[in-house]
């Protein structure tokens, strides 16, 4: 994983901390955006969340059957006691699942992922994600993104990202289209309170559709 660790950037990986900075900017609204947007799961759905931290995005999904995994333990342990009941965790690397015990998804999503890892790594997780999936699953990944003419606030805003490997929205298709044979990215700069840009990057599991760009206007 590469990312910042030192300074205020620890403060992130404490999840208490973490999730009163989401909410001051936003991130409930978000998250109902993002799903009923761009992740839209069907009732009953199979999601696997590869970097869940604390499993916010769950009370959004509605009636699913959800596995999460994360490296941070912190992370894992508050999800387990907020969403027990309703979702399986594990502390690790997403390459250190239990495939055995779970199958195959309908959706792979990755929130905040992907601008922590380099190419190759990147390669790895879309690589898994494609070999859970069902035939006819998808992969939505979401990250901060360099857009042209965005806003100085959220380009300095990226920049300032624990994750060292903020891509543009072209860069992430690429590396998404490597693993599926295409991939849709979608720009918002509308889902925080403040200014800021991200990028929503999806596939199929069923080859051969065209890569495609949307950005949204700004707000």
């Amino acid at each position: 994983m590469v990312q910042k660790t030192s300074g205020i950037y620890q403060l992130t990986q404490i999840p208490a901390i973490y999730a009163a900075f989401q909410r001051m900017l936003g991130g409930e609204r978000a998250r109902q955006e993002l799903v009923a947007s761009h992740i839209r799961p069907a009732p009953g759905a199979r999601v696997l969340d590869f970097g869940c931290g604390s499993g916010a995005i769950l009370p959004y999904l509605g009636l699913v059957e959800y596995v999460g995994i994360d490296l941070n333990a912190d992370h894992i342990a508050q999800a387990r006691a907020a969403f027990g009941d309703r979702g399986t965790f594990y502390a690790g690397d997403f390459g250190s699942l239990p495939v055995e015990q779970h199958g195959t998804f309908d959706l792979v999503v990755c929130l905040g992922v992907l601008h922590h890892l380099d190419d190759a790594r990147v390669h790895e997780l879309v690589m898994m994600a494609r070999r859970y999936l069902a035939a006819d699953g998808r992969f939505v990944a979401v990250d901060p993104v360099f857009e042209p003419g965005q806003a100085f606030v959220a380009r300095w805003l990226a920049k300032l990202d624990s994750g060292k490997c903020v891509r543009t929205a072209p860069q992430y298709a690429g590396l998404v289209k490597g693993g599926f044979g295409n991939s849709t990215t979608t720009v918002r700069h509308d889902l925080l309170s403040l200014p800021y840009s991200h990028c929503i990057t999806s596939a199929n599991a069923t080859t051969g559709e065209p890569v495609r760009a949307n950005v949204l206007a700004y707000s």
